[in-house]
């Protein structure tokens, strides 16, 4: 499995494993509040911490670097054997909105083996 992979299925393990994973890094850089907008993420109704969307699994593997960013969208779009055999998934977004601002999460099957 590659490091990609690994890490997308960390990261859609999170919010079941530790739910305020990704809040608390949040806080960590930005104590007094606010948001990081290229770190990704999203709130929903019922979660109190951030979840993972695609941007996020973007964010931590390439950061800022242009070539790395799209690097890894080739990658989740085409190549993610994860995302292929639906043991991860996409949340589909709105008209205009990014592909990678959708929720990461994983398949309900996955899910109850953890």
């Amino acid at each position: 499995m590659s490091n990609n992979a690994i890490l997308l299925l960390g990261l859609s393990s999170v919010p079941n494993i530790q739910p305020n994973f990704l809040s608390s890094i949040v806080a960590e850089y930005l104590p007094n509040g606010g948001e990081i907008s290229e770190f990704g993420g999203a709130k929903s109704k019922n979660h109190r911490g951030i979840l993972p969307t695609a941007e996020t699994a973007q964010f931590i593997i390439a950061g800022n670097n242009l070539e790395e960013r799209t690097e890894f969208y080739d990658f989740f779009c085409n190549h993610s054997f994860l995302l292929q055999k639906g043991n991860i998934k996409l949340n589909s977004v709105p008209i205009c909105e990014p592909k990678m601002s959708g929720l990461l999460f994983l398949d309900e099957k996955v899910e109850s083996t953890f």
